[in-house]
């Protein structure tokens, strides 16, 4: 082994070798710390001019998912707060499908209908005047989330070739009944599913797939929810007809009286597995599936909401990581919230919890700055398995209210850039930015929505997509977008 004194006494090259290697052993562990998440370089994939007036083909507000099914990658489409929302010619809520790494994104699903003007509906839209504002309209506002699930048994409990499914919820303008739209792998043709009878307009905002423990039946979950009764229909796939069957009715939640503000969201964001058991969160609740002929949801784990804006959605991106000290797992989750902050909830441990970041107070010490009310994983946390060694990190999307570094007007008080923390196997968090230096001017990101890894064989390996922008009620229009990130 070389030591410092060969430098000193060997004024030669061995000596030179010699100090290098002893750099080298030296500071292993810091450099395996500094190489253990790449840097990116990140440029825009989806081909959107930021705030464009012009209205093609491609554009939307927000992009909310991206997903990878067949090889090929997805992403959901939003017009939610478009300033040309009657435009004739802006296409209604779109799924779109990049078929491979250099090839250009295109429509796969587009939902054009209008909302027709109808003075005597009441069921959503009580109000005269909002009925008149949404005449006219997109009736679907939004591809709301799109997941992916894989059946291995039909609707009887039989084990059959397995079979994936691309489903994706929507949300509506106006009146409507709960739908959602799906395609399987053995056909490219959208299936409508109409979920209820349109008495109680609910969008889909999460999918999990689930085989209940006692009567092995699988059945994937759609949550659901607005400004007040969330719910959870299940449903089985027909093999035969190649279709997923829904249940009637939704599973039931136990019944308890939210305490919230009046414009606070009562959906179900997010369902996870974790130690054997299903959880599914709501507004500040986390629900325990109670599996049997009769399933239902039982109330497991509350935690207070600090803000008062009126305007929350609470518990998002349920994740299962290691339980401390290896013991089982526990769940990893966000709430949208002043300040934003990640909770770990151990559910071996009578649902103790405790603060993993408080996302706000981090930032502010980064940035130097006043960190306020935030979003983040707002449909799930994505596992990174690189580089190889060790355990995956998870990386977190967010948006982030940052008054004294807002932009003036438009955005308000949120931060204009996009970021994703990096959640690292020992607990450490880790800051990135993603930004395309080309552009000339550089677009107002504001929120990373969606990230995922890509699906395609021609990107390097550990190369991601991510998109987003939230709206936030500020009209906007040619706003939503997807970069790629290869990793450097």
């Amino acid at each position: 082994m070389c030591r410092l004194t060969d430098f000193r006494e060997h004024k030669n090259g061995r000596g030179i070798i010699c100090l290098m290697l002893l750099l080298i052993i030296s500071g292993e562990g810091l450099m395996a710390e500094a190489l253990s998440f790449p840097a990116f370089a990140w440029s825009r994939s989806l081909p959107v001019e930021w705030m464009s007036p012009e209205t093609r083909t491609l554009g939307g507000t927000e992009t909310r998912s991206l997903v990878p099914f067949k090889g090929k990658l997805y992403a959901a489409i939003g017009y939610w707060s478009d300033s040309q929302l009657k435009n004739p010619e802006l296409p209604g809520a779109q799924v779109l499908v990049l078929d491979s790494a250099n090839s250009e994104w295109k429509v796969d699903l587009e939902l054009p209908e209008r909302v027709k003007w109808n003075p005597l509906n009441i069921r959503i839209v009580k109000n005269w005047a909002m009925r008149f504002h949404f005449a006219g309209c997109r009736k679907y506002l939004a591809v709301s989330m799109l997941s992916t699930v894989k059946f291995i048994r039909d609707l009887e409990g039989n084990s059959i070739p397995p079979v994936s499914i691309l489903i994706a919820g929507v949300w509506l303008n106006g009146d409507g009944a709960t739908e959602v739209f799906y395609k399987t792998d053995k056909s490219e043709k959208w299936i409508n599913a109409v979920l209820d009878d349109g008495t109680q307009y609910h969008p889909v905002r999460s999918f999990v797939l689930y085989e209940d423990k006692i009567t092995h039946t699988q059945r994937i979950l759609a949550g659901f929810g607005w400004k007040e009764h969330p719910g959870i229909y299940p449903g089985k796939y027909d093999s035969r007809k190649d279709r997923i069957v829904w249940d009637e009715k939704p599973e039931l939640l136990e019944s308890k009286a939210y305490v919230k503000q009046p414009k606070d969201d009562l959906r179900v964001t997010s369902f996870v597995e974790c130690n054997g058991k299903l959880y599914a969160s709501v507004y500040d609740r986390l629900y325990e599936r109670q599996d049997g002929l009769k399933p239902n949801w039982k109330i497991v784990f509350e935690h207070h909401l600090n803000s008062d804006s009126g305007r929350g959605t609470g518990f998002r991106g349920l994740t299962a990581i290691p339980g401390p000290g290896g013991k089982g797992e526990q769940i990893l989750l966000t709430i949208e919230d002043d300040p934003l902050v990640i909770l770990s909830v151990n559910p071996l441990a009578n649902f103790e919890w405790r603060e993993d970041l408080n996302v706000s107070k981090y930032l502010a010490g980064i940035w130097k700055t006043t960190v306020k009310y935030g979003v983040a994983a707002y449909n799930n946390m994505l596992v990174y398995p690189y580089p190889s060694k060790g355990p995956p990190s998870l990386l977190i999307g967010f948006e982030i209210a940052t008054p004294e570094l807002a932009p003036a007007r438009r955005f308000k008080y949120w931060n204009a850039d996009a970021h994703f923390l990096v959640r690292h196997a020992d607990g450490s968090y880790e800051l990135k930015e993603i930004s395309d230096p080309v552009l000339a001017v550089k677009p107002k990101l504001v929120s990373t929505r969606t990230l995922v890894l890509s699906p395609f064989q021609d990107d390097p390996p550990g190369t991601l997509y991510a998109g987003g922008t939230d709206s936030n009620y500020f009209p906007v229009h040619n706003t939503a977008w997807i970069y790629k990130g290869v990793p450097r």
